[in-house]
């Protein structure tokens, strides 16, 4: 194998460090996978088979476009849509082979019986064209290449199985997205995947041929994890074991139950995960060097923070009941305690500190200038 340059040494780092700035992976340790699936868009005609990298979420604005976007910044001859027809997608693999990037991908978790699903049973597998009718032939159309889909709850089990699936939630990334920005470092970051997979396509090549498997793995994941490790064994060997363990992480997420959420639901599910997020900042900043708040009070006091919802939550303005269903979900609640020497029933500090904790500050949350402050509380405590 030829010695790696201190560039082809650097790229997933690199790789991982872009995708760091503009979204937040709630495992930080799936960052590596998705940095070598971008790197084998560049080479997957050497494998038999190359995966499909899905994002999903159980509501919107949990980042699954921005991640799409930022594959399209890294991706080899990317073509991101919204949607796309079976006729469009065979002809753009016909002109292109290109990296699919498709959003708004619903419809894989609706009905097995249609031309798009069928296409994608065979889609991740090389020397698999679909056959369709045309002006009375049969006519052979490719429908091999790398393809990413983001959508809302998740794909059925045929599509399931043949994806790296990545669940994303609502969390504020390190840096502001910004396309102009991004597509100038992609650009630079794009020649270098090209320059280091052609300088180590032998070393590819002898990896995949000797490649040993992965016995951890079964049937089909292991299919669609090979081109991942055989990379991995060119470009990061020294990270095998933190790769094994983000694939046994993400093979096992598909044990669960597959989640049917509507747009609506998702909607109001993503609102209420935002404005239970606001609500603690709220408070801990309302609660200031005291043990905590009393729930009668701080209702009234939430109500006069000038750019918060809390006057008019939901036509009405904010509840004792609506308040502990919002903080329900991050581990919240109501508690008695004493303030001044007398027993009262509020929002501890030490149980909002602690939820914030586990959590992080960084979720994506509108935050106003009161709360702002409160990170490096958050972080020093």
């Amino acid at each position: 194998m030829s010695q790696l340059t201190t560039e082809d040494a650097e790229i997933l780092t690199r790789i991982e460090d872009f995708i760091a700035d503009y979204a937040s992976i709630p495992q930080p340790h799936f960052a590596l996978p998705i940095a070598l699936w971008v790197l084998g868009t560049y080479c997957f005609q050497k494998f038999d088979a190359f995966g499909y990298l899905t994002f999903t979420s159980a509501s919107p604005g949990a980042g699954k476009t921005r991640m799409l976007e930022i594959l399209d910044c890294l991706c080899k001859d990317a073509k991101l849509k919204a949607k796309i027809t079976l006729a469009a997608m065979c002809s753009l693999i016909e002109q292109f082979e290109p990296t699919l990037l498709i959003d708004q991908a619903e419809r894989l978790s609706k009905s097995e019986h249609n031309d798009f699903m069928a296409c994608l049973l065979s889609g991740y597998r090389t020397a698999m064209p679909i056959t369709i009718q045309y002006k009375g032939v049969a006519v052979d159309r490719p429908i091999y290449c790398p393809k990413a889909f983001a959508l809302l709850g998740d794909m059925l089990d045929a599509a399931r199985d043949r994806s790296i699936i990545v669940e994303m939630r609502p969390m504020r990334p390190r840096r502001r997205w910004y396309r102009p920005e991004a597509k100038e470092r992609g650009e630079s970051l794009r020649k270098i995947c090209a320059e280091a997979v052609t300088h180590h396509s032998d070393d590819i090549d002898d990896a995949f041929a000797n490649f040993a498997g992965l016995p951890f793995l079964l049937d089909r994941e292991e299919e669609i994890w090979t081109p991942i490790f055989v990379l991995a064994d060119v470009f990061c060997r020294h990270r095998r074991a933190e790769l094994e363990r983000a694939a046994a992480d993400i093979c096992a997420t598909k044990r669960a139950e597959p989640k049917q959420v509507s747009t609506r639901e998702g909607k109001q599910r993503a609102d209420a995960l935002r404005d239970g997020e606001r609500l603690r900042h709220d408070l801990l900043a309302l609660c200031g060097s005291e043990a905590g708040v009393r729930t009668g009070e701080v209702l009234g006091k939430l109500k006069e923070i000038h750019d918060a919802p809390w006057r008019n939550y939901a036509g009405q303005g904010l509840t004792a009941i609506k308040l502990a269903e919002l903080l329900r979900p991050y581990g919240v609640a109501p508690r008695q305690f004493k303030m001044n020497g007398q027993n009262v029933r509020g929002y501890l500090r030490e149980n909002l500190l602690e939820s914030l904790r586990r959590t992080g500050p960084e979720a994506a949350v509108p935050v106003s200038a009161a709360t702002d402050e409160l990170t490096s509380d958050i972080e020093g405590e």
